[in-house]
């Protein structure tokens, strides 16, 4: 059996490499991924704490034991911290700051007042399972629709941290022969406290698959949505198109298609400057997407065209649709320099029909919808 020094050096080295790993991630996606940089600085706080623990014999008691627990237990809670930030679901302030105090004044009490490893080692274990068990709630409250391999890593290795820290207290609770501190553990303490070392390295492999999982869907969303506008890219709404005018020939709905496009949109950028016409655009946008029923989808083709798909389109739904996007448009407004401003669309689209012939690209008859549009004095809806 391992003796606890050997441990904990061992714990100290797997720790420095998950924090390099850790800081590498946070150095270069800090924006994409809400939480590694508290992740970094949770694993920076243990391998501090394990260098306290580890001189025990040579440094006094207020760095060793005081300092140590409270560094230890301040990188759970950034841990934590760091999942909230995660998930989005910010943890209350006052949270943190009463364990870190609890923990404060119950490691003085039992270490200068009334010296006892097992009444430090059940209060403290109790401060780390309530952090570990919140850490599981917010997992479970908010865990993906499809499950993740990290999400199911951690829930794995916080249990284990959980069993384990529960176990190492209550034997150390009832042992026969008093210990004497953490470097004078043996047999099933030993073990404990290397299940521990364990359990957080498996909680670092965790965390750097979950930075890989959200790297993951935040590509997935640049690739399918428009940076300016919110909305879908143009390859993302022109593969819903085509899969939709795929599965015209396998059902019996209509399929109802529209193309917008701001009319004058170049005079605006002329007059007011492209970050005003960049601003209206994406308001606008936002505003026509609000205005849409689900299972409809919406997305900027190039400039200020915007294509608008409308699977099992019954009939009188398409025309109802651009009529209510029109006014829509019509009645939005921005504010710039103290000034109202307002904008009109104009407005092609094509109902198609299962089954149903067409000479054309699917696009190119929409275009001609749109075009017929601007020809009758922009502002209007032209839908075959």
């Amino acid at each position: 059996m391992l003796e606890p020094v050997s441990i904990l050096l061992l714990s100290g080295l797997f720790t420095l490499l998950l924090l390099l790993v850790l800081f590498a991630l946070w150095r270069g996606t800090a924006h994409l991924v809400a939480g590694i940089g508290h992740w970094a600085l949770a694993f920076l706080a243990y391998i501090v704490c394990t260098v306290l623990f580890v001189m025990r014999d040579q440094w006094p008691d207020l760095l060793s034991i005081v300092l140590g627990n409270l560094i230890f237990l301040a990188g759970n809670l950034l841990l934590l911290e760091g999942l909230g930030r995660l998930k989005r679901q910010p943890i209350p302030h006052l949270f943190p700051l009463l364990l870190l105090i609890g923990n404060l004044l119950a490691t003085l009490w039992f270490t200068y007042l009334d010296n006892s490893y097992a009444v430090r080692t059940l209060l403290f274990a109790a401060f780390a399972i309530v952090i570990y068990l919140y850490a599981l709630g917010l997992l479970w409250r908010h865990r993906q629709t499809n499950r993740h391999l990290g999400e199911g890593l951690l829930a794995a290795s916080l249990l284990l941290l959980i069993v384990t820290t529960l176990l190492r207290a209550v034997d150390t609770w009832m042992a026969t022969e008093a210990l004497s501190g953490l470097l004078s553990l043996t047999g099933n303490h030993a073990l404990y406290l290397l299940n521990n070392v364990v359990a957080v390295v498996f909680v670092g492999l965790a965390l750097v698959m979950l930075v890989h999982e959200q790297l993951r869907l935040e590509l997935e969303h640049l690739v399918a949505h428009d940076t300016l506008t919110g909305v879908f890219s143009r390859a993302m709404i022109l593969s819903i198109l085509d899969k939709s005018l795929a599965g015209l020939k396998r059902g019996n709905s209509r399929l109802g298609v529209l193309m917008l496009d701001l009319d004058h949109f170049k005079q605006i950028n002329d007059q007011f400057g492209h970050p005003t016409g960049d601003a209206l655009l994406a308001g606008l946008a936002r505003t026509l997407e609000a205005h849409l029923r689900q299972e409809t989808y919406i997305g900027r083709i190039g400039g200020e065209e915007f294509l608008v798909v409308m699977p099992a389109c019954s009939e009188g739904d398409l025309l109802q649709t651009a009529e209510r996007l029109r006014r829509c448009a019509e009645e939005y407004t921005l504010i710039h320099a103290n000034k109202l401003l307002r904008c009109t669309i104009s407005i092609g689209g094509i109902e198609f029909h299962p089954h149903a012939a067409h000479s054309n690209h699917p696009l190119a008859e929409i275009d001609a919808a749109l075009y017929e549009a601007k020809k009758r004095g922009r502002n209007c809806v032209v839908v075959r």
